[in-house]
């Protein structure tokens, strides 16, 4: 109880000063601010490809490369990001965010051409890799009780808003075309917005750090860099560069590079630092399989997105504002799809995934009716209720992503986990313009020579749905490779051990759209509720011990018969023993170890008292009465916990075999 206490303790100590005073409202709406840049920032870009590549006379290779420079650099400074702010401290690292990101706001908007389109994107993405990881470990740190969930409920309402504001907000700047500006409107609208929030974190946050002061993997980091660059750089402009042999030579030596980084992770591992990813959870199903889901989902997803605003403005003529309210029926049905995602997995538990995936099969296969139905008629009407459906399925889906691959996960590399699962969700958005471009624009250029500009682009549209298709089903099948959960553990992790289903939701929404897991929210999530259980649980321990006979049989035909004075914790122990094995310290374990060192205590007053024979061992016979009412499984623990050693050591077979020849004397003596 100690520790609780201790923790307890350090955790107010490092609330930041604002967290006291009225400022803290300001605080949030300076994170709300920062949350919509970074998700309606995207959105508006994504929409925004078209008008750029006219503008700027570019090639649609360069422009799939604005969008992707932007993923690109996001995902490989993202778990950096969020360590900065663990070592300097959060408000630093979130105002250095919003400055990088203002420079690269009024760089893109004013860029002349498409390679500084593309450096102010790079811009971007490092400034939100530095923003966006802060965000809710601010508001955690901030708020507590019933503001903490008012104030993630705003957070993962802004969310939900911007997926959908940033296309319609879009869209009207580019359709208005204010000065002849075209798309350069709807990017400039955003610095003001980032410089009034830089100005107001300066003013109203007070800074915070982890006390852990983690390090920093620079290392890593470059050469994951180097090595994603080599490959998603030529994926990108090989096609129209006619891949030169330069690009092919790129391509290849990705290789071995990425060989380099999984041979330096490893060494950093070994000698004990802090890996940018820690290469031991691949040998974890739930991990390996979750990040194969989540990269060919973000695949999926942005491939559909972009090609699909592509073919609408490009082939069809659409405007801007068209294409955006075209892809609002998605975005609104996703925000609504993810709030009834936590009333689907106490039944369905991690086949509320298997659901998502089936209604995106079919929302795909309704596109693809409703497209070749229409052909070049195709209207913004007759695509809605198709793409209600894709957005229903991707909202089942995504809410509940990280929360079901956690639950398989050990509880000790939940943190670790989450960042490099947050970390593949970016990197597949980055392969899915590569990826699904290649394809598509391969298409496009396969119709006949004559064959108008419409048709052209809405076969390669044809051609590119059952691919996306293809792998709504691979992500359906992947599904069945998670672990399945035993029937005491959780189903999602996020979802059923949060305070609350809204926790749940809103931290599941941050990770999937590029947040980091610090140490702060995983403890919170994962371990500190468990905290609150344990001065009940303690007082459970206690009754016991009050409560118990005081004659020796009748002692141990107490434990057989009322083993439920604790459930919790038997539950609990259950659990850690399920997933943590037999040999490694479990979560709480010293608090817990109180509970079982009062029944040690309670055998020992006995034998003061002469009611129990002075020669027995006390723990041994503590895990005797522990052997007879619950559960196997849990022995190994429990032995270890008792008796301080494990239960195939040497010293334990000792301590083992003596108290049981004490015991056959006692109960021959009986007789």
């Amino acid at each position: 109880m100690i520790q609780v206490a201790d923790r307890e303790k350090r955790t107010q100590m490092a609330r930041p000063a604002h967290a006291t005073d009225h400022r803290r409202w300001l605080v949030l709406a300076v994170a709300l601010t920062g949350t919509f840049l970074v998700i309606g920032g995207v959105s508006i870009v994504n929409l925004a490809m078209p008008s750029m590549q006219r503008t700027l006379n570019a090639s649609f290779g360069e422009i799939e490369l604005v969008v992707a420079a932007y993923t690109l650099v996001y995902a490989i400074f993202l778990i950096a990001g969020g360590r900065l702010g663990d070592i300097v401290g959060r408000k630093r690292v979130l105002m250095a965010g919003l400055a990088i990101i203002t420079i690269g706001l009024v760089a893109g908007g004013l860029a002349p051409n498409a390679t500084t389109l593309i450096g102010a994107r790079v811009l971007q993405g490092f400034g939100s890799a530095l923003l966006y990881p802060q965000i809710l470990s601010i508001i955690e740190e901030t708020f507590e009780g019933g503001e903490r969930s008012l104030a993630l409920g705003l957070f993962g309402a802004t969310i939900g808003v911007a997926l959908v504001a940033g296309q319609l907000i879009g869209g009207v700047l580019i359709q208005l075309d204010l000065g002849g500006l075209a798309w350069r409107p709807a990017m400039l609208v955003l610095a003001p917005v980032s410089t009034a929030a830089l100005v107001a974190a300066a003013v109203v946050m007070s800074d915070t750090r982890s006390e852990g002061r983690p390090t920093l993997d620079y290392g890593g980091t470059v050469i994951l860099g180097a090595a994603l660059a080599l490959l998603i750089l030529p994926l990108l402009i090989g096609r129209e560069a006619g891949w030169p042999l330069w690009l092919v030579a790129m391509l290849v030596a990705s290789f071995p590079v990425f060989a380099l980084f999984v041979w330096y992770e490893g060494r950093v591992e070994r000698t004990g630092g802090h890996p940018l990813l820690t290469l031991g959870l691949f040998r974890q199903r739930a991990f390996a399989t979750g990040i194969a889901i989540g990269l060919v989902y973000f695949v999926t997803a942005l491939g559909f997105f972009v090609y699909t605003s592509v073919t609408l403005q490009i082939g069809l003529g659409f405007t801007a504002l068209q294409a955006g309210l075209a892809s609002a029926p998605s975005g609104v049905a996703f925000f609504f799809a993810s709030l009834v995602a936590p009333r689907l997995v106490p039944g369905l538990g991690r086949h509320v995934l298997s659901l998502g995936y089936v209604i995106l099969l079919a929302g795909m296969l309704a596109i693809l009716a409703s497209v070749h139905a229409a052909g070049t008629g195709l209207t913004v009407w007759t695509l809605a209720p198709a793409l209600l459906i894709v957005g229903t399925g991707q909202g089942l889906a995504v809410s509940t992503l990280i929360g079901a691959v956690l639950s398989g996960i050990r509880p000790e590399d939940t943190g670790a986990a989450a960042g490099a699962l947050t970390t593949s969700f970016q990197l597949g958005q980055t392969l899915g313009i590569a990826l699904v471009g290649m394809v598509f624009f391969l298409a496009v250029g396969a119709e006949p020579a004559g064959t108008s500009h419409a048709t052209r682009y809405l076969f390669a549209y044809q051609v590119t749905l059952p691919l996306l298709a293809g792998l709504a089903i691979l992500l359906l099948l992947l599904v069945f490779l998670l672990p399945r959960p035993a029937p005491v553990a959780r189903s999602n992790v996020f979802l059923e051990r949060a305070p609350s289903h809204l926790h749940g939701l809103v931290h599941s929404f941050y990770f999937a759209t590029g947040g980091r897991a610090g140490d702060h929210l995983m403890e919170h999530i994962l371990r500190h509720h468990m905290a609150e259980t344990l001065h009940h649980e303690a007082s459970l321990g206690a009754l016991q011990v009050e409560e118990t006979p005081r004659e020796t049989g009748e002692f141990l035909v107490h434990q057989f018969e009322h083993p439920g004075h604790s459930p919790t914790w038997h539950r609990y122990l259950l659990e850690e023993a399920l997933v943590v094995g037999a040999g490694g310290p479990i979560p709480h374990e010293t608090e817990r170890r109180a509970v079982i060192d009062r029944q040690v205590a309670e055998v020992r007053d006995r034998q003061r008292e002469r009611l129990i024979d002075p020669e027995f061992d006390a723990a041994a016979l503590r895990l005797m009465a522990f052997a007879l009412t619950h559960c196997p499984q849990l022995l190994p623990q429990i032995t270890r916990m008792t008796t301080g050693h494990a239960p195939d050591s040497p010293e334990f077979h000792e301590q083992w075999d003596r108290f049981l020849r004490q015991l056959g004397a006692r109960l021959s003596s009986s007789d």
